[in-house]
């Protein structure tokens, strides 16, 4: 009873000194609820806080744990690890040198084909004595032993016809400069030499002696029948047509005939099966 009756004297002073200090008991009240519902909430998070520490301390230590295996294990597979590296770059350098190697063929093939043409078996339009050098080298780069035959065949032709082009050119030129610089006796046996050939078929030797026979020295006749540019074999043809029209004569009589001009043997032969024998 006498608890009861302190009890309500502390209500009643402590209400009458929140009167006095401008706080009702309805505000007091409300500020005590929310200190003990934050005091409540600190409580909870320092209890969550300390059970994240653990945790996190856990995962550490397991951390730890498995970072020391990896890296046992890291060192006992460093040999096998230098293994497959090493084999990753031998992979790699033989693929660089297969994509050279196929690289340096397919220049070579570009190369011989700006020389030769195979499918029409004759030099490539263009071609040249420079392109050709070009091509050698590139074919000499040649790794495959295969490919590199047949584009060296394929060279050997080109270069056999670049050098009858060449071969004809020089001739050409000799002939010209031999001409330019020629006497007047050589210059007037060329021209009578011309003459002939223009209504007649001779040979070779049956046109020096009948310059010879027009009072031409040898050296005169010679050089004006080196320099006409008579096709000796079309010479023999016209020759044949001509024995032809005017009398009979089996193949081997006009062989003979025709050698008898002062043909060869060759020419002669051609002669004949011109005129269709």
């Amino acid at each position: 009873m006498k608890r009861k009756i302190v009890t309500v004297l502390l209500a009643t002073v402590l209400s009458t000194s929140l009167c006095a200090c401008g706080i009702s008991q309805e505000d007091y009240n409300r500020v005590v609820s929310e200190k003990e519902a934050v005091e409540k909430e600190l409580a909870t998070t320092k209890d969550s806080l300390a059970q994240s520490q653990e945790d996190y301390d856990t995962a550490i230590a397991a951390f730890d744990s498995i970072q020391t295996e990896y890296e046992a294990y890291k060192e006992k597979m460093k040999p096998y690890e230098e293994m497959e590296a090493a084999e990753a770059e031998a992979r790699k350098a033989e693929a660089e040198a297969a994509a050279k190697a196929q690289q340096a063929q397919d220049d070579a093939t570009e190369a011989v084909a700006s020389v030769w043409d195979s499918d029409n078996g004759a030099l490539a339009d263009g071609a040249t004595r420079d392109l050709y050098e070009d091509a050698v080298k590139k074919v000499d780069a040649v790794t495959d032993e295969s490919v590199k035959k047949s584009l060296k065949k394929s060279l050997k032709s080109a270069d056999k016809a670049l050098s009858a082009i060449e071969k004809e050119e020089a001739d050409k030129k000799a002939k010209e400069e031999a001409i330019a610089s020629a006497n007047k006796e050589e210059q007037n046996a060329l021209a009578t030499a011309l003459s002939y050939l223009d209504y007649s078929g001779f040979s070779y030797k049956g046109l020096v002696k009948q310059l010879e026979y027009e009072g031409y020295s040898n050296e005169a006749a010679t050089f004006a029948v080196d320099n006409c540019g008579a096709d000796w074999n079309e010479q023999a043809a016209k020759v044949a047509e001509s024995y032809i029209n005017h009398s009979s004569f089996s193949r081997s009589g006009l062989i003979d005939q025709l050698q008898y001009e002062g043909f060869t043997k060759d020419q002669a032969e051609y002669g004949a099966t011109a005129v269709g024998y």
